[in-house]
């Protein structure tokens, strides 16, 4: 700072020139090539060492580092001009601008030029978290298909209506849901957990042209039912329920079964 109070001070008696221009051209043509000029702005990481050339007429310069308490400058003497070095201080100082003013005299006029020594990328702007995937949404939560009613859970029945005219044409994975007993299968799974009725476990696999007549008053509103395609789903659990195009494959089939077969 003392440094600087003397160059400046120097300078008092003679008219001041900015970096960019010596005077203006007679009649108002192009400016004078600035007599110094430097970089706006240099960047470098802490700790590490940063170039500044100088483009200059002048035939001395020297650099007035502002914050010489904690970094240092130092001139590199090259053929190719002024160059001028620029050590950063260490990792544990936080990100900063250092500001370096370069003077000269040119016809003994001074001329300077400021370099902004930015060390370290800013701190970045924290953003705060955005929502987590949270819990799995609710299921929709409609009336139970079989009842229309939206009692307490407890009494699961499942229902598969199918076109008997197209059965051969199903996959194969589909027609094992209509029809494979195995242990640990759809029919096996519905029939265990599914209430009890008058004719056993309430569960049905029913072409399309099935008469209810004889059947209880569940089953006989669900086949009123509208079905958008075939083979359709209908679950029910007394509580709500769902009904849709049949799953691809019996493990999906079990997977949307347990979604209300076991709800408490």
């Amino acid at each position: 700072m003392k440094r600087l109070a003397f160059l400046l001070a120097l300078a008092l008696p003679f008219t001041a020139f900015d970096a960019m221009s010596l005077s203006p051209a007679a009649g108002g043509g192009d400016p004078v090539p600035p007599a110094l000029s430097s970089p706006a702005t240099v960047n470098v990481a802490p700790g590490r060492m940063a170039t500044i050339t100088l483009t200059t007429t002048c035939k001395s310069v020297v650099c007035i580092n502002l914050n010489d308490d904690v970094s240092d400058v130092f001139r590199e003497y090259t053929d190719s001009g002024f160059t001028f070095r620029f050590l950063a201080p260490g990792k544990e100082v936080p990100p900063a601008i250092y500001k370096l003013v370069f003077v000269g005299a040119v016809a003994d006029k001074p001329v300077t030029s400021i370099t902004a020594v930015m060390v370290g990328a800013p701190a970045p702007i924290p953003i705060p978290p955005g929502p987590g995937p949270g819990p799995d949404p609710p299921l929709p939560d409609p009336p139970d298909p079989f009842t229309g009613e939206k009692a307490g859970a407890g009494a699961f029945r499942c229902l598969i209506v199918y076109d008997s005219s197209t059965l051969k044409t199903l996959p194969i994975p589909q027609r094992d849901i209509l029809y494979s007993t195995v242990a640990g299968g759809v029919r096996d799974y519905a029939a265990l957990h599914a209430i009890k009725g008058t004719g056993g476990p309430d569960f049905r696999v029913w072409p399309t042209d099935q008469d209810p007549t004889n059947e209880a008053a569940v089953w006989q509103r669900v086949m009123k039912r509208e079905r958008k395609s075939l083979p359709w789903l209908v679950v029910g659990n007394g509580r709500t329920g769902w009904e849709g195009p049949l799953p691809a494959t019996p493990d999906a089939t079990i997977t949307k079964l347990k979604l209300y077969a076991e709800v408490k």
